[in-house]
């Protein structure tokens, strides 16, 4: 009988734990440290010390997220995601014009053309708009043919996108998915989004909204682990990797020393560094050119943040779930009373979100 690899996952985030979860499905010996005392990484929620109220940061997941909706679903969370067919977007009001909502929805035709009617409808965007629309997404009618050396907004130019095109439609969509501005973003991953959103199927641009605080929703998939006999070590900070020379590897942390036939790092990258930069190898100089060539990479990197706003009113303040909110530094507005299902009496919660806020 073969014996199960050793596999140690570091970092109990969202991608770690879907990660771990994949790995002990398949029976391999898995075990998942993190520093913090919960998993979810930064999808996390937590009891606000003075509002009597659980606070998370806004987490969304659309259609066409196929691992991490078969990672919720096998959790066993398809009854904790509400899904959102339609999507509003507002215009702010101005001193001539009140505030403008138009939708957007899937019809029956079938993909590519399931958004076409509602599409054609949109307020939010004038017929030169939805022809330079119509012209960008053509160019991704057999696939999302994106190069990586094209930021989005050179492509933004070579398609003659308008300027109202670009503000009401694929700029919130970037910031929404890819969370950067189009001189920041490259076309091999603004394209797979225009296509996987748009014109892939019918459930793509579909919009799923867990109901319940993220923490909670993100136990689920420690669970998971759990029952394929994986292990969850919180408090457990990853401080030195030191391969063998069997070439397995020694995870040195406050408490304990492990050993692993493979480690995935699942951390921010400031931590990835630090342990990539730290590591003891039985070879370092057939190595080190692979290191010093992934420390320089890594050394671009920059945060691109999200910020969240926070708001409860005494009443409910409308019966919009969400909506885009454009012409506006916020970019959506979430109801999550109305999402989780609060009783009216209960008021309105709101969040408020800005992406890309690095200003």
């Amino acid at each position: 009988m073969t014996t199960p690899r050793r596999i140690v996952v570091v970092g109990a985030g969202v991608a770690g734990l879907n990660a771990a979860a994949s790995l002990a499905s398949t029976g391999a010996n898995v075990t998942v440290l993190d520093r913090r005392p919960y998993v979810g990484g930064r999808a996390y929620s937590y009891p606000h010390p003075a509002l009597e109220e659980v606070v998370d940061s806004q987490h969304v997941l659309v259609g066409c997220c196929s691992n991490l909706i078969d990672f919720c679903n096998t959790a066993g969370l398809a009854d904790k995601i509400r899904w959102y067919d339609r999507q509003t977007y507002l215009e702010p009001a101005t001193s001539t014009a009140p505030t403008k909502a138009s939708t957007i929805a899937p019809s029956p035709l079938p993909a590519p053309l399931h958004y076409a009617a509602s599409f054609l409808t949109l307020s939010t965007l004038t017929l030169a708009d939805k022809l330079a629309v119509a012209r960008g997404l053509a160019a991704f009618a057999r696939g999302p043919a994106g190069r990586d050396d094209e930021s989005a907004a050179h492509w933004y130019r070579r398609t003659r996108q308008t300027p109202r095109a670009i503000r009401h439609l694929w700029e919130p969509l970037l910031l929404a998915t890819l969370n950067d501005s189009a001189e920041n973003c490259s076309m091999k991953y603004a394209a797979k989004v225009f296509y996987e959103l748009f014109l892939a199927n019918s459930t793509g641009g579909r919009l799923g909204i867990p109901t319940i605080p993220l923490s909670d929703f993100y136990a689920a998939g420690a669970d998971l682990i759990r029952a394929h006999n994986g292990r969850i070590e919180l408090r457990s900070s990853v401080e030195q990797l030191i391969q063998q020379p069997d070439h397995r590897w020694l995870l040195r942390t406050g408490e304990q020393d492990l050993i692993a036939d493979d480690i995935i790092l699942a951390l921010p990258f400031e931590q990835t560094q630090k342990l990539i930069a730290s590591m003891q190898l039985q070879d370092p100089a057939a190595a080190e050119h692979a290191r010093t060539a992934l420390l320089a990479k890594m050394a671009r990197f920059t945060h691109s943040p999200y910020i969240s706003i926070l708001l409860w009113f005494d009443r409910q303040i409308t019966n919009l779930d969400h909506a885009w909110l454009l012409d506006s530094t916020i970019q959506w507005f979430f109801h999550k009373s109305r999402i989780r299902n609060f009783s009216p009496d209960r008021g309105s919660y709101v969040e408020l979100v800005i992406a890309g806020s690095k200003a």
